[in-house]
């Protein structure tokens, strides 16, 4: 019995590969193994080609294929079976490139010490039920990093950093719209920190005595607090300085006015460096000048 063949897809279009499908295999009365050769017409003329495919590079618009498949149990040649086809036009169907994914970076504060993962939240849609397939870039301060995996170790992040995860969807033909996030690399900042030098001033015939060997940073992610300021008097205050730098101050009014304010920068999670100034203002400051320290802070 001649086996049924199908060529495939249909309809075809001259950027597809033809493949020959045998649907239902032949019959051979005997039991005898059967094997199948193929033969492929373009036009009515033998081409040559004798696998189950042909490439798209070979096909036309207009072109007529034939596929005939013969069957053989060792002994004798069955009846062909063939099917036809007729390449419909020079491309397919125009294809829907995917959606843009939604894409999240984690964790969300993300500090210096810690591993960053894109994460796609929602898959692109492909209207064409194509397979999609995704592309990861990484940037850094808006530069690009040759990164290309889904993260990034925690030894290449620093305080302050903008990383970007830009993720482009492909569904084997085109690629879609990319979907991003960006997150900034945040500091640990609470906590107690020697300073060195330590501090050691005093004025005002002994009124005024510092004598400072730490700070402690209480940071709730939108302000800071920083003990002490003045004798345990006052704290000095400012913007939270998890993205990495500090400014704060504190400022007591009165016949003699006195700043006090630390200005710097964290340089890693548990190291800062900065500039602490003591400013006098007025009449009655006595012996008391203003005086600053460059000063490092390191984490206890």
């Amino acid at each position: 019995m001649a086996p049924i063949v199908l060529i495939e897809p249909d309809p075809a279009y001259n950027n597809d590969t033809l493949s020959c499908i045998i649907l239902v295999s032949s019959y051979d009365a005997d039991n005898d193994t059967v094997t199948y050769f193929y033969e492929w017409f373009r036009n009515g003329n033998t081409t040559g080609l004798t696998g189950e495919t042909v490439s798209p590079t070979l096909t036309s618009v207009g072109d007529e294929w034939a596929c005939i498949v013969t069957p053989y149990d060792g002994t004798d040649y069955g009846s062909p079976g063939n099917d036809t086809i007729v390449i419909s036009q020079a491309e397919g169907p125009e294809n829907i490139p995917p959606s843009a994914p939604i894409v999240l970076i984690e964790p969300d504060p993300a500090y210096s010490n810690e591993t960053l993962s894109c994460t796609i939240l929602v898959s692109s849609y492909d209207a064409d039920n194509d397979t999609v397939t995704y592309f990861y870039e990484w940037f850094r301060n808006g530069i690009t990093t040759g990164l290309t995996g889904i993260s990034v170790p925690s030894n290449q992040t620093l305080i302050g950093d903008e990383w970007t995860c830009v993720v482009t969807p492909y569904d084997g033909r085109d690629f879609g719209l990319s979907g991003s996030d960006s997150i900034t690399i945040k500091v640990i900042i609470s906590g107690t920190y020697n300073l060195n030098p330590s501090i050691s001033f005093n004025c005002a015939f002994g009124l005024l005595d510092l004598q400072y060997t730490q700070f402690t940073f209480v940071d709730d992610g939108s302000t800071v607090v920083i003990q002490p300021a003045m004798n345990g008097e006052g704290y000095m205050t400012g913007s939270s300085a998890s993205e990495g730098t500090i400014d704060v101050s504190f400022y007591s009014p009165g016949s003699c006015s006195y700043l006090f304010a630390l200005q710097g920068t964290f340089i890693d999670n548990d190291t800062w460096q900065a500039t602490f100034t003591v400013k006098f203002f007025g009449s009655t400051c006595f012996d008391c000048t203003s005086q600053s320290w460059q000063i490092t802070g390191t984490r206890v």
